[in-house]
């Protein structure tokens, strides 16, 4: 981060951004192409790739990670596709915008999670 940010002051005006065009074409050279649902249940294996929980997922390479997913209480079914995210446990949820199917899941996870 210091070397970045030595760069950036240390540019001259005439190209102030050619380091970070550098540095993006350099990324985004390593990076590879998105994962096929299978790909990914066979890397993550958890819940959410499980087949009885495909019709609750609005995109099927977007799922979260076993140990951050938030599990619905008081249900026999506890899968929704939302993860804890945040510097502290349970600061903050990510969740795909919920399909007419799991309306309801969705917001008993936000009722659920503010008490």
């Amino acid at each position: 981060m210091a070397s970045l940010a030595s760069a950036f002051t240390m540019t001259p005006l005439s190209q102030p951004f050619s380091f970070v065009q550098k540095e993006f074409y350099a990324l985004n050279a390593q990076t590879t192409q998105p994962k096929s649902p299978a790909e990914i249940s066979r890397l993550h294996p958890s819940a959410s790739s499980a087949p009885n929980y495909s019709f609750k997922n609005r995109y099927g390479d977007v799922l979260p990670l076993e140990q951050h997913r938030v599990r619905l209480a008081d249900v026999s079914n506890d899968y929704i596709n939302a993860s804890h995210v945040g510097p502290e446990p349970g600061q903050f949820i990510c969740s795909q915008a919920p399909l007419p199917s799991t309306f309801l899941d969705f917001w008993r996870m936000a009722w659920q999670e503010v008490r």
